[in-house]
């Protein structure tokens, strides 16, 4: 009888209608009939490979995986199948020095999946490895347990392959889950981890994308930074960059979620919100899905679906770019997981108020500077966008962009880094001459050294938006991405109340609230002589001419005023703000003689002029929306 096998044929998965660059990685093996010739290493696949010499050996085919069994004290023997197709493809070793195998399965549809099993999963009874098998589609029979770790024990395929646990650079390649892109010589690469399960999907052409989407950023600050940090990724590595990102914030229904969405676009989709996760998460499976999106865009919707502590620890290790430490069962250690991550973020609150709501939780400088809180509106009337670009109205605008996200994605990312590893070096100049003019033009030098940090993260945004624009992915004019980071930028800036530190706008507004509320009640008139008695006195309210001084204990100055702060910095800003009328030989504190006790004693002299603070140094002579690109 005609044994007719089945050739099984790679090819990439075109079901999204974009064709896909790079190196790829099967997705989806589909079969035709060929006859008796078998078309993918025809004689590789038929030729019997021993398990135990001179005892047994297999078989693999389009039909499954048999195992020739020999009769008893007789060179005859028959093939008994024992497992639907699957197929052992290379050897593979990851960062950590572990081996594993790429094994092909087929399911019951005819698909055909990859996996790369850890040859660790094999000890002890095996029943790991074989369940994530049969959980891929995997059929074995009568005895295939033990057939199956037979099979897999002795396969010796000659390819072998680098398996990597996260997306992003490894070495001159940047690797995808199904592609890697970059020189052709050198180790093979692979991505762990079932293509399935990638959000960086592709579905429409590049083209539709530019005409839906892309050329609706230009003339709208908040849509062309979104989009623009969608590109930031694989350029941290090359700048020495730390993970970080911004947090669009406002009330509802301005566009905050659509910002993230169109962004998404540029990279993949295919979830039910796209490329959009949910911050209703926690920090074990973040630490499992931040390696995917490395050196790439994370967006998180709705921070407000978390408690404020699980927002604060889970906005620390994005920040942080690594997962918690484990332990093995023999007591190693586990490798841990690392990522770089550019993540858009939104939320009805800043990041700092959802910090707050919990009394317990203390909100750091430092982490304003790795999540920049932006207001999402505008301004314009018209939610997040400035430019509705013939659209109605902003609602209008947002719903097409919310509709066109998730049918168009992930034909610009896969297009950027076809470029940008093709000649990176020239790149990342082209990308450093943009950083350069933004912070020159944007930014001060007198600056503080947060702002200028953040600065930067806007900057690269930038340079990182006109490189998809020079490449001819966005559609836009040369300087766009610029404005459009300058005015968010500026905006951010004039939240913040200027341009010096946030450490110092924070310990004078403390100062400032402290008089305004306890100015009556906890100082003693200056002079008086009735016998007035304050309880729990803080100081004394001296009338100087027109000026209003308050006189405040040094004591309660440490504790109550600064709050556990340095005392020394925070008499230094008010001084350094016209606030504090200072001491001899450059003592904050200044002597006063006390007329009731004929003494003297030494306070913290505020002037009243502190209560109309309202702590806001214009950063520009024009506003920001004066900049054009």
């Amino acid at each position: 009888m005609e044994d007719k096998e089945k050739t099984l044929e790679v090819l990439p998965d075109t079901s999204q209608g974009q064709e896909q660059r790079g190196t790829q990685s099967p997705l989806i093996l589909q079969t035709k009939t060929q006859g008796n010739e078998t078309g993918r290493n025809a004689d590789q696949l038929t030729e019997p490979r021993p398990s135990a010499p001179g005892k047994s050996q297999f078989v693999s085919n389009s039909e499954g995986v048999l195992y020739r069994e020999f009769e008893r004290n007789s060179d005859e023997s028959r093939l008994v199948w024992f497992s639907s197709p699957l197929d052992v493809i290379a050897q593979t070793r990851d960062a950590n020095g572990e081996w594993g195998l790429y094994l092909a399965v087929q399911n019951p549809l005819g698909e055909t999946l990859q996996w790369v099993m850890p040859m660790s999963m094999m000890a002890g009874t095996g029943s790991a490895y074989r369940e994530a098998l049969l959980r891929m589609g995997l059929k074995l029979g009568v005895n295939g347990s033990k057939r199956l770790y037979e099979y897999l024990m002795t396969a010796r395929p000659e390819r072998f392959l680098r398996c990597m646990h996260s997306t992003g650079w490894h070495g001159p390649k940047f690797v995808l889950p199904d592609s890697s892109y970059g020189p052709e010589n050198g180790e093979e690469i692979i991505h762990q981890g079932p293509t399935s399960e990638t959000p960086f999907r592709v579905k429409g052409a590049l083209g539709e994308w530019q005409d839906e989407i892309g050329r609706l950023g230009e003339g709208n600050s908040r849509l062309a930074l979104a989009l623009s940090s969608a590109f930031l990724g694989p350029l941290l590595q090359p700048f020495g960059q730390e993970s970080g990102g911004f947090h669009f914030t406002g009330n509802s229904s301005v566009g905050k979620s659509t910002l993230l969405m169109a962004a998404g676009s540029v990279c993949g989709g295919g979830g039910p919100a796209g490329f959009v996760r949910s911050w209703r998460t926690t920090d074990n499976s973040l630490e499992a899905i931040a390696p995917m999106h490395n050196d790439a865009l994370l967006c998180l919707d709705e921070l407000g679906q978390v408690a404020p502590s699980a927002a604060a620890n889970i906005a620390y290790m994005l920040a942080n770019g690594q997962g918690k430490g484990r332990a093995r069962k023999d007591g190693s250690s586990r490798p841990m997981h690392f990522w770089r991550t550019v993540f858009l973020s939104t939320g009805e609150l800043t990041f700092e108020q959802k910090v707050r709501e919990d009394k317990n939780q203390r909100f750091m400088a430092g982490q304003s500077v790795r999540i920049v809180d932006i207001l999402a509106d505008a301004g314009k009337g018209m939610g997040a966008f400035e430019t509705l670009h013939g659209f109605i109205d902003g609602k209008a605008f947002s719903e097409h962009l919310n509709r066109v996200s998730v049918v168009c994605y992930g034909a610009p990312f896969r297009r950027y880094l076809e470029l940008l590893t093709a000649d990176l070096a020239n790149f990342v100049v082209r990308a450093r001459t943009w950083l350069q003019r933004f912070e020159s033009e944007a930014c001060p030098q007198h600056a503080d050294g947060q702002v200028k940090r953040v600065a930067k993260r806007f900057g690269l945004a930038a340079a990182a938006g006109e490189l998809a624009v020079e490449m001819g992915i966005l559609p836009w004019r040369s300087g766009s991405a610029l404005w459009a980071c300058t005015v968010c930028f500026w905006d951010w800036v004039a939240s913040r109340g200027g341009f010096g530190s946030a450490e110092a706008y924070a310990a004078l507004a403390r100062v400032r609230d402290f008089l305004a509320i306890h100015g009556a009640s906890r100082f003693e008139t200056w002079g008086k002589e009735d016998g007035e008695r304050i309880a729990n006195r803080a100081g004394y309210r001296r009338n100087e001419g027109e000026n209003v001084l308050y006189l405040v204990y040094p004591g309660v100055f440490k504790s109550e005023l600064c709050n556990g702060g340095d005392h020394k910095i925070i008499a230094r800003h008010l001084l350094e703000r016209g606030h504090l009328v200072p001491g001899k030989n450059q003592d904050f504190a200044k002597v006063h003689k006390l007329s009731r006790e004929r003494t003297t004693a030494r306070f913290y002299t505020i002037k009243a002029s502190i209560l109309a603070d309202n702590l806001e140094d214009s950063p520009f002579e024009e506003t920001p929306n004066d900049v054009t690109a």
